[in-house]
C-alpha cells in the first residue's frame, strides 16, 4: 500500500492493530502439514490431561506429559507456526534442538548510536533462526513417540467441573466443551468446505492452558497492564543489499526519524518518540534474501504496526533502497504483551508458556523458556496424580494442579519475574539517549551477567548481583534513574519488593489464612509451602471463552490507544507520565488511579501536562494538628490533603538520619581519641566492596557476611517492612491496629509510651524536631565531605 514515509505519524487512516494480529495468526503455510494428519484422534473422551493450544509451548508440554506416561489430549485450531523465532544457539543446543535451526550466525552485531564503528559492536554469542517447519515436526514426533498424545481440531468454548450423576458432588475431573472449526487447517480450498460435526466434550483430571497471549480461559491477578512489544518485518529479495550477509543485526538503535527538538511538539512538550531498532536475519543459503524488522522493544502504549512499517520503509529509503522495487517474500507482524500480571496462583486450571507469563518482560523472548520447562512441569503434575497418599482422584487432581503451580511460580520464579518486570518498566521510561546509555552499560557487563539476564538463568540472588554490578559501572545519570525508579509512581519498585518479600509475607499471613472459615464444600488439599493460598473455594470452576474472567489483551491495548489519541499524543510517542497514559479508559481489572492526590501544594488545580484538562479530586483540604507544627510552611505543604503521608515520610527519613548521624560521629570521634588515622574512619571512605575478594568492607575490615547474603536478607526484609507500613500488603493479624507512624506495642519494648503518660505529645514533638535537625546535619556532612574531604568532627577539632 502507498504510505507517506516522511509524514509525521497519525492515528487517522491507520489499519487497526488487531487486524494485523489476525493477519499474522491466520497465515497459510502449506509446507507445514495439518496437525490432524499427523496426530491420532483420541480413542476415548477421557484422558489424564487436556492441553489447550497447539503452538510450540502446547506441543512441548503435551510431549512431556506423554513421556510421563500420562494420556494427553491436545485441543486447538489446526494452524502452522507462523512467527519467525530468533534464539541463542547455546540454549537450543542444550535442549537437543540444534537440528531444528535453519540458520546459525557466528556473530551478532549491535549499533547503539551513530558514533559506533561502521561494523558495529560484536556480541560474543552465537545466534540462530529457528526453522518453523522443522521445530513443529520435531515436537509432533516427540508427541508420537510417547504413544500417549492425541489431537482434536476444535476451539474450547466452556470448561467446567465434572459432577457425579448420583451425588452431585464434584469428581475432581473437568469437562471441556468445544466449538467446531472450519475444516482444512492450512489448505485454503478445503477451508471453504463444510464444517465437521461438533466434537464431543472431553474430560480430564488436569486442564492446562497453553493459549499464548489469549487470556480468555484463565484468571489473572489484578494489577498494571502489560507493556507492549510490536514489530513489523518483511523478508525481501534484493541483490547486493546493504545488510550483513553472514551476521545477525541483533539491535541497531540508529533511528530512521530525527528526534524532535525543543518546541517541535507544541502543546506536548513532555512527549518523546518511543525508540525502535532494526533487527535483521540474513538467509545464509541465498545472499540476496534477508529478513528485516523494525522492533519496539517495549512501550507503555502499543506502537502501531503501521507506524513501525513507516519507520522501516523510511529506514530502508535512507539506506538507498528503493522500497517500491524490492521483492517481498513474506510479511510479519509480531505482537507480544510483556510483563503485566501473572495468573492467579493457584487456580483450578494450569497455564503454560506465554499464557503462564513465561515471556521475558525485558526482552520478549519466550520460546526457549517454554520448551525448557516442559519436563519439570509435567513431572510435577504426574507426581501429584500418582500420589496414592493424597486420597481419591479428586484430591490427587487438586494436588497435581497445586504441584504444577508451585513448579511454575514458586518463590524463586517470582523473584526472577519481579526483577525482569522492574527492568521492563525502567526501559519503558527511558528516552532515546537514556536508552542508548542503558544498553551501552548493559553490554559492558561481564558476559555471564548479560547472557544470564537474557536467558532466565540468573537466580534471585544472582539478579541482585547483576543489579549491583550494573550500578557500579553505570554513569551518574543511569545510577540516579535506577534508584529513582525504585520509588517511581509506576509502582515498579513496589512490585519488585513484593516479589522478593513474598516468603516473608506468606509466613506472616500463614496463621491468619489457616484460621479463615471454609465453605460447605469439602476442604481442598493443603498446598505446598511455596503456593501461599489454597484454590479459591468460592470459584465455581466455570470458564466460558466468550465471557472471559478479565478483559482480553486486545481490548486493553485498544483502550490505551484510544486514550492516547484523545490526549493528543501521536502514535509511537509517550509523555512524562507514561505510566498513567490510558488508565482512564482501561478496564478496572488492570488498575486505575487512586482517588485523590491531584492538586498542587497551594491548593490550585493540577492540570494534565498533555491536554491541560483538570485532573480529578483537586480540592485542597484543611491541614491537621501534628506534633512539631508551628505554622512555618513557606511551600504550602499544609494545603495538601495527604499530609499524613508527608508526616510519615518526614519521620521515617528523620529516624534514619538520626541513626546515620550517630554512624558518622561515633567512629570518627573514636579514631580521634585513640590517635588513629582519621581518614580510615571517614564515613564515606571505609565502606565499600572489595571486587578482588568479593567482600563488603566497613572501616577497612571485611564484614562476616558476603554481599549476596546481605542483599538476600536486606532486600526482602526492608521491602516487606516498607510495604506493610504503607499498607500495600495485607497486614498480619495482631498488627492491623498499630499506627504506621507511632506503632507502639511490640515496637516499644522499653514501654516508653505508656510510661510517658501525658508527656507523650511532648516526646513526639522532641522526636520530630530532633529528626529535622538530623536531616539537616547529615545534608551538611555530605557537603563537608564533597568540599573539604573531612568529617564533621575533624572540621570542628582541627
Amino acid at each position: 500500500d502507498a504510505i507517506d514515509i516522511e509524514a509525521g505519524p497519525s492515528f487517522s487512516g491507520m489499519r487497526e492493530d488487531w487486524d494485523w494480529v489476525r493477519f499474522q495468526q491466520s497465515k497459510a503455510l502449506p509446507a507445514q502439514a495439518p496437525l490432524a494428519d499427523q496426530l491420532p484422534e483420541p480413542k476415548s473422551t477421557s484422558s489424564d490431561v487436556i492441553v489447550v493450544g497447539c503452538g510450540p509451548a502446547g506441543l512441548a508440554l503435551a510431549a512431556a506429559m506423554g513421556r510421563q506416561g500420562l494420556s494427553v489430549t491436545v485441543v486447538g485450531p489446526d494452524a502452522p507456526f507462523t512467527n519467525n523465532y530468533g534464539v541463542w544457539y547455546d540454549e537450543f543446543e542444550e535442549l537437543g534442538l540444534a537440528h531444528t535451526l535453519e540458520h546459525v550466525y557466528d556473530r551478532a552485531r549491535i549499533w547503539i548510536d551513530d558514533n559506533d564503528d561502521a561494523a558495529g559492536r560484536v556480541l560474543d554469542r552465537t545466534y540462530a533462526q529457528v526453522d518453523r517447519k522443522a521445530l513443529r515436526e520435531e515436537l509432533i514426533a516427540q508427541c508420537l513417540s510417547s504413544g500417549n498424545v492425541s489431537y482434536v481440531n476444535a476451539l474450547v468454548d466452556t470448561i467446567k467441573p465434572e459432577t457425579s450423576d448420583e451425588s452431585g458432588m464434584e469428581t475432581g475431573r473437568s469437562v471441556v466443551i468445544m466449538d467446531d472449526v472450519p475444516a482444512g487447517g492450512n489448505d485454503d480450498e478445503a477451508a471453504t468446505s463444510s464444517t465437521p460435526a461438533k466434537p464431543e466434550p472431553c474430560v480430564a483430571n488436569v486442564i492446562c492452558m497453553a493459549t499464548g497471549h489469549n487470556r480468555e480461559l484463565l484468571k489473572y491477578e489484578e494489577g498494571p497492564p502489560p507493556g507492549w512489544q510490536t514489530a513489523y518485518g518483511i523478508e525481501i529479495r534484493l541483490k547486493d543489499h546493504p545488510f550483513p550477509k553472514t551476521d545477525v543485526v541483533f539491535m541497531d538503535f540508529r533511528q530512521s526519524d530525527p528526534e524532535p527538538s525543543d518546541g517541535d511538539m507544541g502543546a506536548l512538550p513532555t512527549a518523546w518518540r518511543v525508540p525502535s531498532f532494526l533487527y535483521t536475519l540474513p538467509k545464509l543459503s541465498d545472499p540476496d534474501v534477508v529478513f528485516v524488522e523494525e522492533t519496539c522493544l517495549v512501550a507503555r502504549v502499543q506502537v502501531p504496526f503501521d507506524e513501525l512499517r513507516r519507520r522501516l520503509l523510511r529506514r530502508l529509503t535512507r539506506m538507498g533502497i528503493d522500497v517500491n522495487s524490492v521483492e517481498v517474500l513474506e510479511e510479519e507482524a509480531s505482537w507480544i504483551p510483556l510483563g503485566g500480571t501473572l495468573p492467579k496462583v493457584p487456580q483450578r486450571y494450569l497455564a503454560y508458556g506465554a499464557a503462564a507469563g513465561f515471556v521475558h518482560p525485558a526482552s520478549g523472548y519466550s520460546i526457549t523458556h517454554s520448551l525448557s520447562r516442559a519436563d519439570s512441569v509435567a513431572a510435577a503434575v504426574a507426581r501429584g496424580l500418582r500420589d496414592t497418599g493424597a486420597g481419591d482422584m479428586r484430591e490427587r487432581s487438586q494436588l497435581a494442579v497445586t504441584e504444577g503451580w508451585e513448579e511454575l511460580w514458586g518463590y524463586e520464579k517470582r523473584r526472577q519475574m519481579g526483577f525482569y518486570q522492574f527492568g521492563m518498566e525502567l526501559i519503558m521510561s527511558l528516552r532515546l539517549p537514556q536508552l542508548r546509555n542503558f544498553f551501552d552499560t548493559f553490554f559492558r557487563l561481564d558476559r555471564e551477567s548479560w547472557v544470564g539476564f537474557l536467558s532466565h538463568r540468573l537466580s534471585g540472588v544472582g539478579l541482585l548481583m547483576f543489579a549491583f554490578q550494573t550500578f557500579l559501572i553505570a554513569d551518574l545519570d543511569l545510577r540516579v534513574r535506577l534508584v529513582s525508579h525504585l520509588a517511581s509512581q509506576s509502582g515498579a519498585g513496589q512490585r519488585l519488593f513484593e516479589a522478593y518479600a513474598k516468603p516473608l509475607t506468606d509466613m506472616l499471613s500463614g496463621t491468619e489464612a489457616a484460621d479463615e472459615s471454609h465453605s460447605s464444600r469439602p476442604a481442598m488439599i493443603s498446598p505446598p509451602s511455596q503456593v501461599s493460598a489454597s484454590i479459591d473455594e468460592d470459584d465455581d470452576g466455570i470458564i466460558v471463552r466468550k465471557e472471559p474472567p478479565q478483559p482480553s489483551a486486545s481490548s486493553v491495548f485498544s483502550n490505551e490507544q484510544n486514550a492516547q489519541a484523545l490526549d493528543g499524543l501521536p502514535p509511537g510517542f509517550q509523555a512524562a507520565d507514561w505510566w498513567r497514559v490510558g488508565v482512564r479508559d482501561a478496564p478496572a481489572a488492570y488498575g486505575s488511579p487512586e482517588a485523590g492526590g491531584y492538586w498542587w501544594s497551594d491548593g490550585s488545580v493540577m492540570k494534565s501536562p498533555i491536554n491541560g484538562q483538570q485532573l480529578p479530586n483537586s480540592a485542597a483540604a484543611e491541614p491537621t494538628d501534628m506534633p512539631g507544627s508551628y505554622g512555618f510552611d513557606p511551600l504550602g505543604f499544609g494545603n495538601d490533603t495527604d499530609l499524613q503521608t508527608l508526616r510519615q515520610s518526614e519521620l521515617l527519613h528523620g529516624r534514619w538520619a538520626m541513626l546515620a548521624v550517630l554512624g558518622v560521629i561515633l567512629p570518627e570521634t573514636g579514631s580521634l581519641l585513640s590517635g588513629a588515622d582519621t581518614t580510615q574512619f571517614h564515613w564515606w571512605a571505609p565502606y565499600g566492596y572489595d571486587m578482588a575478594d568479593k567482600q563488603l568492607l566497613y572501616m577497612g575490615a571485611p564484614l562476616p557476611l558476603g554481599l549476596p547474603l546481605v542483599a538476600l536478607l536486606h532486600f526482602p526484609l526492608m521491602g516487606a517492612a516498607e510495604l506493610l507500613r504503607a499498607g500495600k500488603l495485607k497486614v498480619p493479624a495482631g498488627l492491623r491496629e498499630l499506627d504506621p507512624v507511632y506503632p507502639g506495642g511490640i515496637f516499644d519494648p522499653l514501654g516508653l509510651a505508656p510510661a510517658a503518660g501525658d508527656d507523650l505529645p511532648r516526646l513526639k514533638e522532641i522526636e520530630v524536631n530532633t529528626a529535622r535537625v538530623a536531616m539537616i546535619a547529615f545534608y551538611t556532612f555530605v557537603w563537608e565531605a564533597i568540599l573539604f574531604h573531612k568529617g564533621p568532627i575533624e572540621i570542628f577539632v582541627r
